[in-house]
C-alpha cells in the first residue's frame, strides 16, 4: 500500500492538472449531485468526525433529525448508540445508500433508525430534541430565502429547548487560497477507494444567485476523470448568524469545527450550536 501510493505521488508530479492536460477526458457524471460516486471515500475521512458530531447530537438529546444525512454514516451511529434518528436527504444516490448501511445494522438499531427522501424546504416534522446539519447540507439550498424557510422548517421540528447543529463553510480560510473562486483546477486529496487510490482535484466558479458552483475531478489512473458538480451558496458567519436567528434561533457558540476548537480563518468550517427558547 505505501509502494501504491508513493508511485501515485511521483506520478502525480509528472502529471499536469486534468482538464488542461492534453488528451485527458473529463466526463461528467450523471446522478445527481454526483454525490454517489465514491462520496464517503473521498470526502468522508476515517470516521472520528462522525464520532465527535455523535456524541455532541446525544448531548443535546434524542431523537435526532439529520438533514440533509447522505448515506447514514452519522445515524446509523446515532442507532448503534442507542437514539432514534430521522434522516432526511432529497438526493437519490445517497438515500440509497442510507438504506443499505441501515440494512446492516443490528435488529436493535435498525427500528432506531427511519429514513426518508424529501426537500428540507419542505420537512413535515415534529417533536426532535435535536437536528444536525453536517457536511454543509444547508448551503445545497439556491440562496437565504430558501435556506430561511427552511431553518423555519427545523425550528419547527424542534421542542422548545431543542438544539440545532449546523455546519458551514467558513469564508475567510477559503478566500485566502489562491485561486479560489477563478476557476482554476487544483489538486485536493487522493484517498483510497474500492481497493484503487483515487486522486481529487477541485476547483470553484461562479454560481446564479451569488452562489458558486464547486467542481471535482476524481481519477484513478491519471487519464480519464469523473467531473462532479455541485451548486452551494457560501456566506460569512454574519450573514449565517442573522439568518439563525430570523428562523427563531438563539445563538450559544460558533466553532471551528466539530472538534471543538476556537473560530480561526485557518480553519474551513464554521459550526454553530442553536437553541430554539
Amino acid at each position: 500500500m505505501a509502494l501504491t501510493g508513493l508511485i501515485a505521488r511521483m506520478a502525480l508530479r509528472a502529471v499536469p492538472l486534468p482538464p488542461a492536460r492534453a488528451g485527458a477526458r473529463l466526463r461528467p457524471h450523471g446522478g445527481d449531485y454526483g454525490h454517489g460516486y465514491l462520496y464517503e471515500e473521498l470526502f468522508c475521512g476515517d470516521g472520528s468526525e462522525t464520532e465527535r458530531v455523535a456524541a455532541l447530537c446525544l448531548e443535546a438529546g434524542e431523537p435526532v433529525l439529520d438533514l440533509g444525512g447522505g448515506g447514514g454514516r452519522l445515524a446509523a451511529r446515532l442507532a448503534t448508540l442507542g437514539a432514534r434518528v430521522t434522516l432526511v436527504d432529497k438526493s437519490r444516490s445517497m438515500i440509497s445508500l442510507a438504506m443499505r448501511r441501515r440494512e446492516s445494522l443490528p435488529f436493535e438499531a435498525l427500528s432506531r433508525l427511519r429514513i426518508e427522501r424529501g426537500d428540507l424546504r419542505e420537512l413535515q416534522a415534529t417533536g426532535y430534541r435535536c437536528a444536525v446539519s453536517l457536511r454543509n447540507a444547508l448551503e445545497h439550498l439556491s440562496g437565504p430565502g430558501e435556506i430561511r424557510t427552511a431553518l423555519q422548517r427545523v425550528h419547527g421540528a424542534l421542542v422548545p429547548g431543542g438544539v440545532l447543529l449546523a455546519e458551514v463553510h467558513h469564508l475567510p480560510h477559503w478566500e485566502a487560497r489562491t485561486g479560489w473562486r477563478a476557476g482554476q483546477w487544483a489538486y485536493a486529496h487522493s484517498a483510497r477507494a474500492r481497493g484503487r487510490w483515487h486522486h481529487c482535484w477541485e476547483r470553484v466558479l461562479p454560481g446564479p444567485g451569488g452562489g458558486v458552483v464547486w467542481e471535482h475531478a476524481v481519477s484513478r489512473d491519471l487519464l480519464r476523470f469523473v467531473h462532479l458538480s455541485t451548486a452551494l451558496w457560501l456566506a460569512p458567519v454574519s450573514a449565517w448568524r442573522a439568518l439563525f436567528c430570523g428562523a427563531g434561533f438563539r445563538v450559544e457558540k460558533v466553532l471551528g469545527g466539530w472538534h471543538g476548537a476556537p473560530l480561526s480563518e485557518t480553519l474551513p468550517k464554521a459550526v454553530f450550536r442553536l437553541r430554539r427558547p
